[in-house]
This record gives structure tokens, C-alpha cells and sequence, in this order.
């Protein structure tokens, strides 16, 4: 799979004289005790690809104030069956079965202390990556779902982004289009799971992403405890809240509605930190937002998601820096930070990550973790500094450096990819001896044998031991040192 290592771009907001003046500001956004319901623009796909007076009116809204929209799918055909095709509901009972092969799905803990599994896959400029063979196998119901969600999903990122062509002044005619077409894109299976009280108040806490924009399905839950295995949708009274809150440009928090089955079109600071602009033309506002799983027990929440990402050729606009610098510079400056283990240090582009997250990318993995084929891997055992950290399939292609597509440029699949120490860290480290074997309690010695192959009572003195047993001890020792040390090889 693919996906380049992306950093999350900060904005510092002066906030200290509104924490001072307003009782209820919490973190970056005010917040009641009870967010208020925020009423979305809602339109179909039809009304989108049209884009008539009214609908144009309402897109501007979205694109510049709110900086998020709701497309619900109103067919007859839809209205009969259970939201998205089934697919969050078939992604549950797969991740649920256990039968995923470990290394294509990725657990973390959320800042609440909800376990998130994840499932990943994506898109390089129009080539659609396929889901796993293994994920085929064994979940074939979700397999078949998931590619009607994501072709639904597709088809709506290229709507919107002929809508921004339409509604925002830029260098070029189709430049999102162009963007989409040409970008890579990041997706995202995650089911959420809590089996204790939250230990924070946020799942995940408020940011924005660093994307053009991201495509996402409303949140669904399933009872984890409903009889032969299967899960239970929890729907009408029984369903719980979204957990999803928007900041408004004032910085109050609300909560959207959100109908069922419906997908949600938010902006990131890539729609204009990287997307060339008119001069003193209103910019995409880019939707900050936090997320609280509701304290449900028993229940999975399930959640799919498409980040699209400028291209690699894109040129960072306005930077506070006067920088002038690629995507893919910024992306490899990122990186290299990342793998340095200093997050901080990653591009100026922006300030500090942990205040803006993708999906998942580079600057969003906490202490003891890396980046390695689009999630944040756990690199507690590994014996070298953080600098010689590398992401490797078990013959040793680097990735992203060793999947680089020639035709797009982008990185590819790479299942298998997982936390190692480099090449070059390795021939750094001390070499590792196996322990000499401890001699086992004198009456299971060999000596210890009676001549008739009895094991003497313990505490009876051991005879004394012939020439020929010693030769056959020491055979032995020597064949016990040589599997201990093919042992150590073996677990290095």
C-alpha cells in the first residue's frame, strides 16, 4: 500500500485573553455542558455534480464558513437496506472474528483510553488499491461492501472537488480537480472499543487535518454481545450520539447533525495551505473538530474515512516562513524529523504537529511508536536510538523509499512493513551471546544415571564419573551450546 508520511501543520491561536474571559472555554474551542445541535448544509451527489443557484449558495456556506457539509444517499434503494451497503456493520464482525492476519491491522490507544483497530488501504492518484488477499479470504461480505462504500466515497471527493474549481479563486481553472486526480489518498477502517470508564474527557482532541479534505462516513454502533457472534446494529432510540463536535469560526463547539447513512465532506488546511489562491479571495476554512466516544459498554462504534492529500508538486502558500518548498519536500523533511525521533523539528511549515492529525501520519505518533505503512507502530523492543529506526518488509525493502511508483511517483503497498532497526544501526549495536547453559540439579546429571539407567534418590552421591561419560557429557554440552546459539540466531 502506500502513503506518503504527512505532517499535521499547526496554527498557534491566541487564546489566552478568552480562557481569561469566558468561564467555558476548554482547550482550543468554548464548550457548554451540553453542546447545542448545528444544522449542516445537507444535499445528494445529484445536486452537487448540478450545482444550481440554490445549491451554490448553500456550497459557499460550507466552503468558507462552516467548512463542512452532509451528502446522504436518499434513494429508494438506500432507505431499504442497512446504511453504507452493510460495510461498517461487515467491517465490525470481520475485525471482531479475530481471523485478520495481526500485521494488516494496528491498535491505539486514544487519549480517553477507547482502543482503536484499523484497517488501511488507499488510493494513488486514480489507481484504487485493492484490499488485501488475506482481508478477501476471510471477511469476503466486507470485502464486497467496502468497494461499493469506496466507490461511493470516490465518486463524491470528485464532486466537491469540481465544486471548489467552480466556487474558489485559484491559479488555475482545475485545480482541485487536479489535485485529486494526481494526490494519493489515505484510508481509514477503524472500529472504537472501550472496556472501562473514559480517562479523559476527548477520544481525540480538537485539531484540524492536514488534507485538501477528507470524505467520511457518520459513525455506526453494534451491541459487541448479541447472540451466534453476530452484531447487533443499535439504531433509532437505541443509537448512540455521534461523539463528533465542530468548532464554528467563533470558537464554540457544536454538535452536527447527522443523518443515517449519510457521508460527511470536511475541509483541512490543505484546501488552501497548499492550493494557489487569488489575491484577496476568500480562502476554504479549514474545520477544526474533536471526537468523544460515547461511554456505551458493550458497543463498537465503526467510522470509515478518506483523506485526500495535496500532490507531491504542490507549493506551500503564504507560509508565515517566506519558505517556498514542495508537498513531497515537506513531507521527506517530516520524515526525516520523525525518524529522528523530534517531532518538533519537523517542517516550519507549520508549528507544533501534536495540534493537527490525519488519519494517522508521522507527526501524530506518540513516544515509543514510528510511522511505518500508514499508522503508528510500536518500537519498544527495538535496541537501537531512535535515528536508526527503519520501516522494512522482512527482505529488507525500505518503505517508502523502495516502493515508489515510477508512473505516479507515490509509495505502494507494503503489508508486511514493520519497525526495524537500519542496516546501518545494526552493525552499531554490541553483539548478543547466548548464556551458558546452567547445570541442571546434581542427581539428573548424566553422571547421575545408575548403570541400569535409574535416576539415583535425591541426596544419593553421585558416582564417579568414567572417561567414556565424560566424552558423551561432553558431546552432549557441546550440542546443547550449538542449538542455544542457533536459537539466538534464530530470534534476532
Amino acid at each position: 500500500m502506500l502513503l506518503s508520511l504527512l505532517l499535521c501543520v499547526t496554527v498557534v491561536l491566541a487564546i489566552q485573553d478568552v480562557r481569561a474571559a469566558d468561564p467555558t472555554f476548554r482547550g482550543e474551542g468554548k464548550i457548554a455542558s451540553t453542546p447545542r445541535d448545528f444544522l449542516l448544509p445537507v444535499l445528494n451527489l445529484q445536486q452537487i455534480q448540478a450545482l444550481d443557484a440554490e445549491v451554490r449558495l448553500m456550497m459557499q456556506d460550507a466552503i468558507f464558513k462552516t467548512g463542512m457539509f452532509v451528502v446522504v444517499d436518499d434513494t429508494e434503494a438506500s432507505a431499504a437496506n442497512e446504511p453504507f451497503g452493510g460495510a461498517l456493520h461487515a467491517w465490525a464482525e470481520c475485525e471482531q472474528s479475530g481471523n485478520l492476519p495481526r500485521e494488516l491491522v494496528h491498535e491505539v490507544e486514544m487519549d480517553d483510553g477507547t482502543r482503536r483497530i484499523t484497517l488501511a488501504t488507499a488510493t494513488n492518484a486514480t489507481l484504487v488499491y485493492p484490499l488485501e488477499g488475506s482481508v478477501v479470504h476471510e471477511c469476503p461480505a466486507f470485502a464486497s461492501a467496502a468497494n461499493e462504500l469506496r466507490a461511493r466515497v470516490d465518486a463524491t471527493g470528485a464532486a466537491y472537488a469540481a465544486v471548489l474549481d467552480q466556487l474558489v479563486s485559484t491559479g488555475r481553472p482545475s485545480e482541485y480537480t487536479d489535485a485529486v486526480t494526481r494526490g494519493e489518498s489515505l484510508e481509514h477502517f477503524h472500529v472504537f472499543r472501550r472496556e472501562h470508564a473514559p480517562t479523559a474527557a476527548e477520544t481525540l482532541r480538537l485539531h484540524s487535518d492536514v488534507g485538501l479534505f477528507i470524505v467520511m462516513t457518520a459513525a455506526e454502533y453494534y451491541e459487541t454481545a448479541a447472540a451466534e457472534g453476530r452484531l447487533q446494529r443499535l439504531a433509532g432510540d437505541t443509537k448512540p450520539t455521534t461523539g463528533f463536535l465542530l468548532e464554528l469560526a467563533d470558537g464554540e463547539l457544536v454538535r452536527p447533525i447527522i443523518p443515517d447513512n449519510s457521508l460527511l465532506v470536511m475541509n483541512g488546511e490543505g484546501s488552501s495551505r497548499w492550493i494557489s489562491g487569488a489575491a484577496g479571495a476568500p480562502r476554504p476554512r479549514a474545520a477544526s473538530h474533536e471526537v468523544h466516544v460515547p461511554d456505551v459498554p458493550g458497543a463498537t462504534r465503526a467510522w470509515f474515512g478518506r483523506m485526500y492529500f495535496p500532490p507531491r508538486d504542490a507549493l506551500l502558500q503564504d507560509s508565515e516562513e517566506g519558505q517556498t518548498m514542495t508537498f513531497n519536500e515537506y513531507r521527506e523533511q517530516t520524515y526525516r524529523a520523525s525518524q529522528a525521533g523530534d517531532n518538533s523539528l519537523a517542517s516550519t511549515a507549520g508549528c507544533a504537529p501534536s495540534g493537527r492529525h490525519l488519519l494517522q501520519d508521522s507527526g501524530s505518533c506518540p513516544a515509543g511508536e514510528m510511522y511505518c505503512w500508514h499508522s503508528c507502530k510500536s518500537t519498544a523492543d527495538l535496541p537501537c536510538e531512535a535515528s536508526g529506526y527503519s520501516c522494512e518488509n522482512p527482505a529488507g525493502a525500505i518503505w517508502p523509499d523502495d516502493f515508489i511508483d515510477a508512473t505516479t511517483g507515490n509509495a505502494s503497498h507494503c503489508a508486511t512493513c514493520k519497525p526495524v532497526c537500519s542496516a546501518a544501526a545494526r552493525a552499531t549495536l554490541p553483539p548478543v551471546y547466548p548464556p551458558p547453559p546452567s547445570p541442571p540439579p546434581n542427581s539428573f546429571t548424566l553422571e547421575g544415571l545408575a548403570q541400569d539407567g535409574s535416576i539415583p534418590q535425591v541426596g544419593t552421591p553421585a558416582p564417579t564419573p568414567t572417561s567414556a561419560t565424560l566424552a558423551v557429557a561432553n558431546v552432549m554440552g557441546s550440542l546443547a551450546m550449538g542449538v542455544l546459539a542457533c536459537l539466538a540466531i534464530l530470534m534476532i
